[in-house]
């Protein structure tokens, strides 16, 4: 091997090792939720936010992750351990297995959303929506779970966030005519926006917003109405490295 050529295999071996310490050290700050005390279990189906959706129920303790593990590259975070017996909502149905679930687990004051394998739960996978799982090379960073909150960003380049916004009663009735912005550092990015128009729970469900930021920016969400139904959100933040596709929704 030539100097030229081995002197670039080490360069690349010490960009490697450091993407994956910056990873690492991106990821080890997320602390799973463990308090699901509020949360529905039991024999009796309870009728989740309503029932907006038919609730169905965890049949063994699982973890519920970021993104489905559909590649060796793909360094999921655990969100929760959701215990048997939960009740919780079934959105989506990844479309390159069709083994994986996208959930929602409505708790009291706060909610949690993310991906189960489709045996954990007692659902027909008949009755999911295919929906395109965050690529494996999206590196998960941390949750926003507040309307009220902003993420402060610990890297510079491009990220996305995969969010839900939903009523916390909804009355069957047509939410009015509204937008969600992302905002960074408290302006809002209007080339972002999502149009809500629903009567159903949930104003967007699923939703993919990319933004460029700098280390120590803050995100966050603002959603201009007229309304004033009390609202709740949760998202997954994603660092999108260049060359990574994960199209907006």
């Amino acid at each position: 091997m030539n100097l030229n050529r081995l002197l670039g295999v080490v360069i690349f071996s010490l960009l490697l090792c450091s993407f994956s310490l910056a990873t690492a050290s991106a990821q080890s700050d997320f602390e799973p939720y463990t308090d699901l005390s509020s949360c529905d279990t039991g024999t009796e189906k309870p009728l989740l936010l309503g029932g907006a959706k038919p609730s169905s129920q965890i049949l063994d303790a699982v973890d519920m992750l970021s993104q489905p593990p559909l590649s060796s590259n793909t360094h999921p975070l655990t969100i929760a351990t959701l215990p048997k017996d939960l009740w919780v909502i079934v959105f989506d149905l990844d479309d390159q297995t069709r083994d994986w679930f996208r959930i929602l687990v409505p708790c009291g004051d706060f909610a949690l959303s993310g991906w189960i394998p489709s045996a954990s739960v007692n659902y027909s996978k008949r009755r999911a929506n295919i929906y395109a799982a965050p690529p494996g090379c999206a590196i998960p960073l941390d949750t926003i779970d507040s309307l009220d909150d902003t993420w402060k960003s610990p890297v510079s380049g491009r990220v996305a966030v995969v969010f839900d916004v939903f009523r916390v009663e909804p009355d069957g009735k047509r939410y009015p005519d509204s937008f969600l912005y992302p905002t960074r550092n408290g302006r809002e990015l209007r080339d972002k926006e999502r149009k809500i128009a629903t009567t159903g729970a949930f104003l967007l469900s699923g939703s993919v917003i990319n933004a460029e930021v700098q280390s120590g920016n803050k995100l966050g969400f603002s959603v201009i109405s007229s309304s004033k139904d009390e609202l709740r959100m949760f998202g997954i933040m994603y660092q999108v490295p260049e060359g990574c596709e994960f199209a907006e929704r």
